[in-house]
C-alpha cells in the first residue's frame, strides 16, 4: 500500500518594506491621522476625470474633454438671459437619458423656484405637483375646456429618476445641505442657480440698509473649504466622491479693470467660486435668427467659451449652437417634448456641422453622404439624426473618437 507524502504549506512572509514605502506604511498607522488623511503611492490612486456629464451639445462636451467633470465644481457663466439655466436643464436631461430610474440630480434654487415647463422643454423630465395639476384643471374650467384627461394627468406626473428640490432662507444653510448631499454622493449632478443671488445669514439678519463687506464670498469660500476633502479622499467603502456640482453664475461688467482683466466677471460673492472649479464656460450672445431677411426673429446664436480648465479641459476653446425661442405652453406635455420639436438648442444641425467638421461626411455640391446614405443638404442629414437617436449616437462617438478623447459617461 502507497504510503501518502505529506504536503507542507509553503509560509508566506511580507515584502519587507524600505525607504519611502516604509515611510507611507508608519504614517498610515498613525492614530491621529486614521480618518482624516489618505497617504499613498500615485500608482494607488484613481481619478474620476474620465468620468463625464455630457451637454447635450457635442462641440461643447469635445471643448470640455469629453463633457462636464465627475467629481468637482463646474460652472456655467454669462450675461442676463443668454441660456444659463437652459444648458444646465440640457444636461440634467442628458443624464436622464443615461441612467433613467436611476438618476438623481439636486436643484437648489436661491432666486426662484424650478419652472417645470421650462425644464420640460429643454428635456429635463420632472413631474409637476398634485397641487399644479388641480389648478391646472380649474383654469381649463374658467377657460371652458374640458378638464385632463387621465392620460394627460398620468403624463404631467411623469418623471425620470429622482429630482430634489432645495430652498433656503440662507446661503449658511443652503451650503450645509450641500455639503450633506454631497456627503451622501447619491446624487449624479447638484445645481446651484445661482450663485449671484447667494444672501448670507449677517445680511438676512440685517436691515436693507446696512452695509457688510465680502458679503457671500466667505460663506463660499468656506464651503469650498469643507468640499475640497470629500472630493479628495476615499470614501469608507473605498469609492470616490462622483457628483458633479454644476454653478449658474451671473457674469458682469467688470468696471474700472486694468489692462489684462477679464471684461466680465462673476456676480458679488461668487467670483470666490472661481478658484475650485474643474471648468468655467462662459455664454455670450450671437447674432439673431430670422424666418427671412425682414421675418420676425426666431432665435439666436449663442457662443460659448471655456474660460477655466483643468483635468483634461483646456481654456480658449470656443464653438457656438443656435437656439430657437420656445412658444408659451402651460402645461407642457412631456409626450409632446418627445414627438414634436418645440424650440430650444438645435443640437442636431450642430452635430451635422462637427461630423462634416471631422471630415466624416461625403460632400459633393449639395449632396450629404455617411454610411452608405445621401440627402441633399445639411438641414436633411440634421433631421435623419433627429429621428434616428442611433445615427446620432454613431456620429457622436465616432466624433469623439476623431478628438482622442477617452471618456466614459455612466
Amino acid at each position: 500500500m502507497a504510503t501518502k507524502k505529506k504536503t507542507t504549506k509553503k509560509k508566506t512572509t511580507a515584502p519587507i518594506l524600505t525607504g519611502v514605502d516604509k515611510w507611507v506604511a508608519e504614517i498610515n498607522k498613525h492614530r491621529s491621522f486614521a480618518g482624516h488623511a489618505q497617504v499613498r503611492m500615485a500608482s494607488q490612486v484613481r481619478t474620476p476625470y474620465i468620468l463625464r456629464r455630457p451637454t447635450g451639445i457635442l462641440g461643447l462636451d469635445i471643448g470640455l474633454g469629453g463633457g462636464w467633470h465627475a467629481g468637482g465644481a463646474v460652472e456655467i457663466r454669462g450675461e442676463e438671459s443668454v441660456g444659463k439655466t437652459l444648458l444646465a436643464y440640457k444636461s440634467a436631461g442628458e443624464l436622464q437619458k443615461l441612467y433613467g430610474d436611476d438618476t438623481a440630480i439636486m436643484i437648489w434654487g436661491t432666486e426662484i423656484r424650478m419652472d417645470k415647463s421650462f425644464a420640460r422643454l429643454a428635456g429635463f423630465a420632472v413631474a409637476y405637483s398634485s397641487g399644479e395639476i388641480e389648478e391646472f384643471n380649474r383654469l381649463r374650467h374658467r377657460n371652458g375646456q374640458e378638464p385632463l384627461t387621465k392620460d394627460e394627468i398620468t403624463d404631467l406626473e411623469f418623471q425620470i429618476g429622482k429630482v430634489v428640490d432645495v430652498a433656503a432662507d440662507t446661503a449658511d444653510v443652503g451650503f450645509e445641505i450641500l455639503l450633506k448631499a454631497l456627503e451622501f454622493g447619491g446624487f449624479q449632478m447638484i445645481i446651484i442657480e445661482s450663485l449671484g443671488a447667494l444672501i448670507t445669514k449677517l445680511v438676512d439678519e440685517g436691515t436693507v440698509s446696512d452695509k457688510h463687506y465680502g458679503g457671500p464670498a466667505g460663506v463660499v469660500t468656506t464651503f469650498q473649504n469643507k468640499v475640497n476633502p470629500l472630493y479628495m479622499m476615499d470614501r469608507p467603502d473605498g469609492s470616490m466622491l462622483e457628483t458633479t456640482l454644476l454653478g449658474i453664475n451671473q457674469a458682469r461688467a467688470n468696471i474700472g479693470g486694468g489692462t489684462y482683466e477679464p471684461k466680465t466677471k462673476g456676480a458679488l460673492g461668487a467670483w470666490a467660486w472661481k478658484h475650485a472649479l474643474l471648468a468655467s464656460v462662459e455664454l455670450t450672445r450671437g447674432g439673431q435668427i430670422r424666418t427671412s431677411d425682414k421675418g420676425p426673429v426666431v432665435g439666436r446664436t449663442v457662443r460659448w467659451k471655456t474660460i477655466k480648465g483643468k483635468a483634461g479641459t483646456h481654456d480658449g476653446k470656443k464653438g457656438s449652437y443656435d437656439f430657437y425661442h420656445f412658444p408659451k405652453l402651460e402645461p407642457v406635455f412631456w409626450t409632446d417634448v418627445q414627438e414634436k420639436w418645440l424650440g430650444g438648442i438645435d443640437m442636431y444641425n450642430e452635430m451635422a456641422e462637427m461630423a462634416k467638421d471631422f471630415g466624416l461626411l461625403g460632400i459633393a455640391g449639395s449632396w450629404v453622404s455617411w454610411d452608405g446614405h445621401k440627402w441633399q443638404g445639411m438641414n436633411n442629414f440634421a433631421q435623419f439624426l433627429a429621428e434616428n437617436a442611433e445615427a446620432a449616437n454613431a456620429i457622436k462617438e465616432q466624433c469623439i473618437a476623431e478628438s482622442r478623447i477617452l471618456v466614459r459617461y455612466d
